[in-house]
């Protein structure tokens, strides 16, 4: 108990320090991470989802990696906390996703496929990048994917090799990482009549500042 109330102490610590420092901070292109959505339906191109989208905020176009996509804003507490573009699965979407978020100085940390989870932080902390990759081959290999896979990518900007390995495991690591570290989620939706991917999604949030938020 006394540890969580240091912990929570700590964080809120930080986000008030952090919060007289930052300007706007970027989910993704001109979009501002807690935006009230009041100001973002006045859009020209904006419409209201429906049915498991409702209460979001459908756009109809944005380019990513050098191809289009649909848009979806999401919102906590009427203001903007995640913003995910969607499109049909292809090998070439999703290289190019690859090669965008490598570009961008993203880091592949983690991969979770339904419930079924790989810390790649430890995993290169005990064995190194070699065994990290190949624990990756077969974490994929022994684990078919009912509904989702997910790769789960950081902004390594806030990030060196010194902090990972002295973390030793994700949840770690982000304790030490700039709170505006940003993430991205490349999820593959499992198209059930053909049971290859049918849906990719490319999801950009903030997660510590969402913690943060709850303290």
């Amino acid at each position: 108990m006394r540890r969580f109330a240091v912990l929570t102490i700590t964080f809120a610590l930080l986000l008030g320090a952090a919060g007289k420092a930052w300007g706007a901070v970027f989910l993704f292109e001109d979009l501002v991470w807690g935006t009230p959505k009041s100001e973002l339906e006045k859009l020209p191109e904006a419409s209201p989802g429906e049915g498991s989208f409702a209460d979001d905020l459908l756009l109809p176009e944005a380019m990513y990696a050098s191809m289009p996509w649909s848009v979806q804003l999401e919102f906590e507490d009427e203001r903007l906390a995640r913003v995910t573009l969607t499109e049909r699965y292809s090998r070439e979407r999703m290289d190019a996703v690859t090669a965008q978020l490598r570009a961008d100085k993203y880091e592949m940390l983690s991969m979770l496929i339904d419930n079924t989870y790989l810390d790649l932080v430890k995993t290169l902390q005990t064995a190194g990048p070699d065994g990290a990759r190949e624990a990756m081959m077969r974490f994929i290999q022994d684990n078919t994917p009912e509904q989702r896979m997910v790769y789960a990518w950081f902004d390594g900007t806030g990030m060196n090799e010194d902090l990972r390995r002295m973390a030793g495991n994700l949840q770690r690591l982000m304790m030490s990482v700039p709170v505006e570290t940003r993430q991205a989620e490349v999820i593959l939706l499992r198209d059930p009549e053909t049971s290859a991917p049918g849906v990719i999604l490319v999801s950009f949030s903030f997660p510590l500042l969402k913690l943060l938020e709850t303290l």
